[in-house]
Formats: C-alpha cells, sequence, structure tokens
C-alpha cells in the first residue's frame, strides 16, 4: 500500500510556527519513503515527519528536509503497530509571499508480506537456464 499526502504550508509560516497534517496508515512495515519538493522552494521550505512527538525523519531531531525540485526518498524497515497509525507531516515556509506544498508517499506493506517475502528469498531456487526449461 502506497499512502499519499499533500502538505500545504501557508506563507509566512515560520519557525517555531509550524503546518501539520495528518496521515493515517494501516498496520504494518514502512518499507519506502519519497518526500517530493516542487520545483521554485529556493530552500525556503522545510518538513519532517513525526509519530507521536517522536520526529521519525529526519532522524535527527533537529533538523528538517529542505529543497527545491528534488524527491527525498529512503528505504526503510519500521513496524507500525502502535495505535492510532498516522504520521504527522510538519512544515514551515519562510516564504512571505506565496504558499508552497510538499508531496509525501509512504509504502507500508502488511507484515504478514513482508514474512512470506523473506521465507520465499530463504527457499533455494533453479534459475530458468540452469533448469533447462530456456534454451
Amino acid at each position: 500500500m502506497i499512502y499519499a499526502q499533500k502538505l500545504t504550508i501557508s506563507s509566512d509560516t515560520q519557525l517555531p510556527s509550524t503546518s501539520i497534517q495528518d496521515l493515517p496508515v494501516a498496520d504494518g512495515i514502512v518499507k519506502q519513503v519519497f518526500i517530493t519538493f516542487p520545483g521554485g522552494l529556493a530552500g525556503l521550505v522545510g518538513v519532517r515527519v513525526r509519530f507521536r512527538e517522536r520526529v521519525l525523519w529526519p532522524s535527527n531531531a533537529d533538523q528538517w528536509f529542505v529543497g527545491s525540485g528534488e524527491t527525498f526518498d529512503f528505504v526503510e524497515n519500521l513496524k507500525i503497530d502502535d495505535r492510532p497509525h498516522a504520521f504527522i507531516l510538519e512544515g514551515y515556509n519562510n516564504d512571505c509571499v506565496y504558499d508552497h506544498a510538499v508531496y509525501f508517499h509512504i509504502a507500508v506493506i502488511r507484515e504478514s508480506a513482508d514474512l512470506l517475502s523473506t521465507v520465499l528469498a530463504s527457499r533455494p531456487t533453479i534459475g530458468v537456464f540452469e533448469s533447462g526449461l530456456i534454451g
């Protein structure tokens, strides 16, 4: 499952004030995170992701992802089973004129699906060439 959420941050939302948007997800394991900054932000917008009060991404809680025309994507292996299941998207905007948006995509798989892929990966396999099935 891939969850998507747009975080719109009003102009002149400067720290310590922030815009906040919840991103509810199902039980499972977070496998990948994408944070996309459209072009033209000129480094004026910063975002981070929390789970309850703990800052998850970036890992150093006193920092923010800042970008313009780029996507931050990273692999994760975070089990989510504590209710409520909602990430808190948080951002600031030092642009005094324009509102800006940042886009979040979080891939979550069910724990049973992850277990199945682990079991299948550990089984010995015969390649199609070695088996004689393909020429």
